[in-house]
């Protein structure tokens, strides 16, 4: 992992945990939501840089991963934010989580589902 210097709320800066291999984050406990939005586009710079979300974090999140700080079993969790689902592995003690790039921009809404009527749109004019 590699630490990236990102700005957060309040003038305070965060250190985000960056996985380079796999494309993937790991965030300590609440620096998600502690991101201020220059912090979170400077994410997705990096992102970008990186040559987008594809990755094989996305098998790594299936498997038995350990907390960073306690070393305990992290937990696979299912959330979503205004109908756009994400995914992440969670420290069972709130120390922090692991996200890929793509669940990240999922988060922050970024990226977001089709609607049905946008599926079903689709669907009617692509063969």
């Amino acid at each position: 992992m590699s630490l990236y210097d990102l700005p957060g709320h309040y003038g305070r800066n965060l250190e985000i945990d960056v996985c380079h291999e796999c494309n993937a984050i790991w965030f300590d406990e609440w620096e998600s939501t502690q991101l201020s939005p220059d912090g979170v586009v400077g994410l997705f710079r990096l992102i970008h840089e990186r040559g987008g979300t594809a990755s094989s974090a996305g098998s790594k999140l299936s498997e038995g991963l350990r907390c960073m700080s306690c070393g305990d079993a992290m937990k696979l969790v299912n959330d979503s934010v205004k109908n756009t689902r994400f995914v992440y592995q969670a420290c069972r003690h709130g120390h922090g989580r692991f996200t890929t790039f793509y669940n990240f921009l999922s988060e922050k809404q970024f990226v977001r589902e089709l609607t049905r009527a946008e599926r079903e749109k689709l669907c009617a004019t692509v063969r």
